[in-house]
């Protein structure tokens, strides 16, 4: 995700995951499977929240995401 917005891997995630259907079948499953690739930098702001849905967690880092720019 280091040379990708956090919309086009995103959106790339979304894709992928259609092919993996027993990874990404729980909401828990597609945000730990979303996180596991952010920048240092989103990484540590982000780890210590609890995100309740992948829609927050994509929403959040994509607003820290701009405030790192």
């Amino acid at each position: 995700m280091d040379t990708m917005s956090v919309q086009k891997y995103t959106t790339k995630f979304i894709q992928l995951m259609r092919y993996v259907p027993g990874y990404t079948e729980a909401e828990e499953q597609r945000k730990h499977y979303h996180m596991m690739d952010p920048p240092q930098a989103l990484q540590g702001i982000l780890v210590a929240h609890n995100f309740l849905t992948l829609k927050k967690l994509v929403n959040t880092t994509a607003l820290v995401e701009m405030d790192h720019k």
